[in-house]
């Protein structure tokens, strides 16, 4: 005779496979792919340094791609951020976007910072790429 612990174990297999096979048969269904994110867009502005005191305004566009044919994409918060050399980082949170189905979207955005410490080294390397146009 089952006893009521054998019979819960029963129904939590029964209902843990039911919800197996309706997790699976939405995922073949839907077949959700990860979206993908490049710098379509960037600039430097108000590039200043005083002795490890840096200010610059960086202006970025970021362009958003949803692969999925069957799913659109609502963002509510993006935080972007911009590292320079494994060490120098800004951070900015970018406005609320939709990436509709099958579609792209540029979105911009603004990376500022106002006498900000940074290493002699960072600071020489920003004003050596900006001089020689690459970044």
């Amino acid at each position: 005779m089952p006893t009521i612990l054998c019979c819960l174990l029963i129904v939590a297999i029964i209902v843990f496979a039911i919800m197996s096979l309706v997790f699976f048969i939405a995922w073949l269904a839907l077949r959700p792919c990860l979206p993908d994110f490049w710098v379509d867009f960037a600039s430097i502005f108000t590039l200043n340094d005083t002795r490890f005191e840096l200010t610059a305004t960086w202006d970025l566009t970021l362009l958003a791609a949803n692969p999925n044919h069957k799913l659109r994409i609502y963002y509510d918060s993006i935080q972007a951020s911009l590292l320079y050399n494994h060490d120098y980082r800004l951070a900015n949170v970018v406005a609320p976007f939709v990436l509709t189905k099958g579609n792209q979207t540029c979105v911009g955005f603004k990376l500022a910072t106002v006498r900000e410490y940074v290493r002699d080294d960072v600071a020489k390397g920003i004003f050596d790429e900006r001089d020689r146009g690459s970044g």
